[in-house]
């Protein structure tokens, strides 16, 4: 999640606000389509190890705790 959130930041936020301020050459600008693929393998990669983190969790319960009366 943070490599996902640093890559939206700066590609979204930081690099059009310096460019348009003339901080930074408009060619910098083609940076920001590789940002955004990097910021989305990174959230899917985050969803699914959420996902494999919660179905083993849920795993270990059914094996510590057999049945769901507690």
């Amino acid at each position: 999640m943070i490599i996902f959130a640093a890559n939206m930041l700066i590609g979204h936020n930081a690099i059009p606000s310096l460019v348009k301020s003339h901080h930074l050459p408009a060619t910098l600008s083609k940076l920001r389509p590789p940002l955004y693929l990097v910021a989305v393998v990174s959230f899917i990669a985050a969803i699914y190890f959420v996902v494999t983190a919660f179905a083993g969790g849920l795993d270990a319960i059914r094996a510590i705790y057999p049945d769901f009366w507690i």
